[in-house]
């Protein structure tokens, strides 16, 4: 995994009806400018896989069910995971999970972890357990 890499993320390709390049790189951009670091995995065409780093996250909203949720101080949040689909199953969401742990560890403002995923996603659900997280609780929408 890369960590920050430009040239990663200017090898995105969209591949499902709802991405879309300029909007993609656009948003890197701000998320970067704010201090949150993208890990990324990319062969010489095509970007592989891709998963977001914020160390100091006070606040989320999860717009699957339209709620906020704020985090205790010192929380860092991982999220915003995609994996091309020719290259799923590969071990690329697992390998940037741990990335993303060791460089938390370095954080000496970084208390708590932070990771979300949809109740049906069990491949995910899976991977965060195997590295390490525990369940704390669920969303609903009202």
């Amino acid at each position: 995994m890369h960590q920050d890499d430009w040239a990663d993320l200017c090898k995105f390709k969209p591949v499902e009806s709802w991405q879309n390049k300029s909007r993609f790189l656009a948003e890197a951009r701000e998320r970067m400018e704010r201090g949150e670091h993208v890990f990324t995995h990319a062969d010489e065409q095509c970007l592989l896989h891709y998963g977001w780093f914020a160390p100091k996250q006070a606040e989320s909203f999860f717009s699957e069910i339209q709620q906020r949720y704020s985090y205790p101080t010192g929380t860092a949040v991982l999220y915003d995971f995609y994996t091309d689909p020719d290259a799923r199953g590969r071990g690329y969401y697992r390998s940037n999970l741990l990335q993303m742990l060791q460089r938390a560890a370095i954080e000496p403002s970084i208390t708590q972890i932070y990771i979300s995923v949809n109740a049906e996603n069990g491949a995910s659900r899976h991977v965060i357990e195997a590295v390490g997280f525990q369940y704390q609780e669920s969303l609903h929408q009202q």
